[in-house]
């Protein structure tokens, strides 16, 4: 193991003697959301103590694969203050590709959120953690007390492509990473004033130079959201904005930046620029400095750097080793070759990574001894690169020797996306090249040769193959097919007349599906702008058409503001094809649509999209509106039935959205408010008792049966209760042939439960009846009149309700007396109708002699005239079973009397089968 110099304490024994200085300073900036140092401090040791109850031990590793967010730094710093290293994992990249890091890196926990747990389906032995879900959990955790870091233990593992096929992980130790913290903070002069952007990918490793040394040295790192990296002109606003003193940007961003006039009044005073080869520096002068960094993953960031000069002639040096670095240029034997001369690139010193994980033999040949340093056991990295060095001292980058290459400012084994390739049924051969386009950008050009009488795949068909194993990145943009193997005179392979012409037949893609709607017309429209395609189709796409993540928040930023959506670039990568995406849009713009009707008809503020509809006191007639108000809005006949089974803005909104409603498993009228269990099934009459469904029980399948307008014909116009109940019965019956049967029913609906057991009974069924507060059938036709005549009555109700509420009642119940207006005659809901079609029946209704068993729950405030039961226990003289609750009728839907309710349920549902079984 090479030993390293180390005269400073480990990044989070740095930032912890930050608390004897300034523990309320700023340590990160997101908009208007600030954590100060004392927080950051506190939270990353709660963290580490809550990772160490989950099991996670010193030298153990734990991967992290979220958005730009504090949790994420205090997730990483808590990592490494238990002592165990943090694996930065990239959402964007395909599942294969991330179970891989997790499986290889050794991870014991994910810290993710709950929908990539959900995504990726972990094995037993990896534990998932979401900050946002679990924060009750860790707040309960004691603090872990510091630890010494030993500078030979991982700081972190990050993954890059690698030549086999499958990613490699690099080791890089606290000391490597207190090294690039000593330089980065010595040469740039970081102090506590300055403000650092944080706006790198977290899958890339230049994220450590952004978070790390600026922390370390008690600055405000400052977030940037998806939307501020989507422009240059954005981000030179943010930069602005935020006072922002050093930024670290990719090469792309970088060149951008320096093209573009900046007010001298700036607080940015560095620049800095890396990840891919800078093909020219500052035209003009600026007011802060550039600086190009050059560095592989294996050496810590960074290895060389130079300040850039503007107006300098050609493209810019990668400069001079950084301290504590050392940089050789050797030619095939070993040996330094001379000022001016190409040489392959070394690098040696302190910031020499451990080597890959588990990849002992590759470790080998890329950690090599270092005879050129007086230290012991010193080693250098072979990094494939070549350059020279010039008079003035500074690199000049030459390229490489290798096939590997960089797209977009990641390094890419141009023989893993071949490997990848290879592996797709019916190919013999398959390779991949790097061509410059007429932008001057890198491409990359995949070349294949099918095996005898084997089918050619269409491109499409070989990029959707290498999107389930591959980042977007390291998908070919064209795919040739080849007649025979590229073979030069002595009969290698050779790859490199591949590179310089196109030499076989073009995989041309699947012909363009044109727009199916005007917001796929709108989406398709935008791509081909911002990709300048007008080729591009709805099903092709959108990172392989030439996009990216630059390109894509620039897209969500249109769609924003065409739509007013709120899109997040995590969903362009799940939804990348116009017509995916559109459909998102659409479905996005009826969510929001149904939330305002919702909320107009519910008269509530704001709505969500997972609130239950009855929850929120929602009712029959309220839901009717809602009906009507998409049958207008969106053309759509959705039946109440289905509305109630997707009680939610978001099933009802996927209601809308289907191309023609999806037939109910369930006969028409029969609504399932718990579908399945292990008891025997509850139908309940004409009305939802929500409160009851809601507390009856996960295992006591729960069913609704209530009238439709497809039984008014049949039914006529006015029905006896008899024909109504046998309506239910054939209803019932569709959907549990064979008894027994529990029926019920809340008021009226007790009334035809009444009559539904009678009519089961009749043709030979076992049935127990359940009935709660049923009215006394003798008085339903007096109705409020009858109740009038009660002041002792009406007089205790008041004291009850209170006077405001008790007279609003009697308006309500006056006013549902009087005959309705022609226009409200004519436009009842299906609902109404049912409604009166019970009332006029249960009016003219004579019940007769029941033996079965029956369950009656009553109310125990109510008129004299109006009490039930010894009407009740005229027509079931020997099997009834009565219990009153204290309340009016209308206390029976509070959830605290429906949870009674569903207690004496069960109760007398077990003893009538304690008798079953006895008899």
């Amino acid at each position: 193991m090479q030993s390293v110099t180390l005269d400073v304490r480990s990044v989070p024994e740095q930032i912890s003697d930050l608390l004897d200085i300034a523990p309320q300073a700023i340590a990160l900036s997101d908009g208007d959301r600030q954590l100060s140092y004392y927080d950051l401090d506190s939270r990353a040791d709660q963290f580490a103590g809550y990772l160490v109850e989950l099991g996670v031990v010193p030298g153990g590793t734990v991967a992290i694969c979220m958005e730009r967010s504090f949790d994420w730094i205090v997730a990483a710093l808590g990592i490494m203050r238990g002592g165990a290293a943090y694996v930065p994992l990239d959402s964007s990249w395909p599942d294969a590709r991330l179970s891989f890091a997790i499986k290889d890196s050794g991870a014991t926990v994910l810290v993710a959120r709950q929908s990539l747990l959900d995504r990726l389906q972990l094995k037993q032995q990896v534990q998932g953690v979401d900050p946002a879900r679990d924060v009750a959990a860790m707040a309960a955790t004691p603090l872990l007390e510091h630890r010494t870091l030993a500078p030979d233990s991982l700081a972190y593992i990050i993954y890059t492509s690698g030549s086999t096929g499958t990613p490699k992980g690099v080791e890089i130790t606290h000391a490597n990473l207190t090294h690039l913290v000593r330089w980065h903070r010595e040469t740039f002069r970081v102090t506590r004033q300055d403000r650092a952007s944080h706006l790198l990918g977290l899958g890339f490793d230049a994220a450590v130079m952004e978070i790390w040394p600026h922390l370390s040295a008690g600055a405000t790192l400052c977030l940037a959201d998806e939307a501020v990296r989507s422009s240059p002109d954005l981000l030179q606003d943010w930069l602005l904005r935020e006072r922002v003193t050093i930024a670290l940007m990719p090469t792309l961003l970088g060149e951008r930046l320096t093209a573009m006039d900046w007010p001298a009044t700036t607080t940015l005073r560095l620049l800095i620029i890396g990840g891919d080869a800078l093909r020219h520096g500052p035209a003009l002068p600026l007011p802060f400095a550039v600086v190009n960094n050059y560095g592989p993953t294996e050496c810590t960031v960074s290895a060389t750097y130079s300040l850039l000069a503007p107006e300098a002639p050609g493209p810019p040096p990668i400069g001079r080793p950084i301290a504590g670095a050392a940089v050789y240029l050797l030619d095939e034997r070993g040996t330094p070759v001379a000022d001016g001369q190409t040489g392959e690139i070394y690098i040696g010193g302190d910031g020499v990574g451990r080597g890959y994980r588990n990849l002992p033999e590759l470790t080998r040949q890329s950690f090599l001894p270092d005879p050129f340093s007086a230290v012991s056991g010193a080693r250098m990295y072979r990094t494939g690169d070549r350059g020279s060095r010039r008079p003035d001292g500074e690199i000049e980058f030459r390229g490489r020797l290798d096939r590997q290459t960089k797209i977009r400012g990641f390094r890419i084994e141009l023989d893993e996306i071949a490997a990848s390739l290879s592996s797709y049924h019916g190919l013999a051969f398959a390779t991949v090249v790097t061509r410059t386009s007429e932008s001057g950008e890198k491409q990359l050009v995949a070349y294949l040769l099918p095996k005898w009488k084997e089918a050619v795949p269409t491109a499409n068909d070989l990029q959707q193959h290498l999107l389930h194993r591959l980042p977007d990145y390291m998908i070919p943009s064209a795919f040739y097919c080849l007649d025979a193997l590229p073979l030069s005179a002595n009969g290698k392979i050779d790859l490199a007349t591949l590179a310089q012409s196109t030499g076989g037949r073009s995989l041309e893609p699947v012909p363009a599906k044109g727009p199916a709607s005007s917001v796929e017309e709108k989406v398709l429209a935008m791509v081909r702008d911002l990709l300048k395609n007008d080729e591009v189709g709805t099903e092709d796409n959108f990172f392989l058409a030439g996009g990216h993540s630059l390109l894509g928040t620039q897209l969500l930023l249109r769609l924003g503001k065409e739509f007013g959506v709120d899109l997040a670039l995590r969903q362009l990568f799940e939804a990348p094809t116009v017509e995916g995406l559109a459909a998102l849009v659409e479905k996005l713009l009826r969510q929001a649509w149904l939330a305002r009707v919702w909320a107009e008809v519910l008269r509530r503020r704001e709505v969500q999209l997972d609130d239950n509809f009855f929850t929120l006191g929602g009712v029959s007639e309220l839901l009717a509106a809602v009906q009507r108000r998409i049958a207008v809005e969106w053309n759509r006949q959705i039946s109440i039935h289905q509305l109630v089974s997707h009680p939610t803005v978001r099933a009802q909104s996927d209601l809308i959205g289907r191309g023609s409603e999806t037939p109910p498993i369930l006969p028409p009228g029969v609504i399932s408010f718990q579908p399945s269990g292990t008891r025997n099934s509850i139908f309940w009459m004409h009305y939802f008792y929500f409160s009851l469904s809601n507390v009856i029980g996960d295992d006591q399948p729960f069913h609704v049966v209530r009238m439709m307008a497809e039984d008014f014909p049949s039914l006529g116009e006015a029905p006896t209760l008899e024909a109504i109940a046998a309506c239910h019965v054939r209803k019932i019956r569709s959907t549990q042939p064979c008894g027994p049967y529990t029926v019920g029913g809340l008021c009226l609906g007790a009334i035809v439960a009444f009559e539904v057991a009678q009519q089961l009974r009749f043709a030979g069924c076992e049935v127990t009846l359940l009935m709660v507060d049923p009215p006394n059938p003798s008085t339903l036709e007096g109705g409020m009149r009858a109740k009038l005549t009660q002041p002792l009555y009406l007089v205790k109700r008041a004291g009850r309700l209170g006077l405001k509420r008790s007279v609003a009642k009697l308006r309500d119940r006056v006013l549902s007396q009087l005959p309705p207006p022609l226009e409200a005659e004519s436009s009842k809901t299906e609902v109404k109708i049912a409604q009166e079609m019970l009332e006029t029946a249960a009016v003219a209704y004579e019940p007769k002699r029941y033996d079965g068993r029956v369950l009656v729950i009553l109310a125990s405030e109510r008129p004299p005239h109006l009490d039930a039961l010894p009407a009740w226990q005229k027509v079931i003289p020997h099997t009834l079973h009565t219990q009153y609750f204290d309340g009016h009728h209308e206390d029976l839907s509070k959830v605290e009397n429906a949870r009674r309710i569903a207690a004496a349920i069960h109760a007398h549902l077990g003893s009538v089968t304690e008798q079953s079984l006895i008899a």
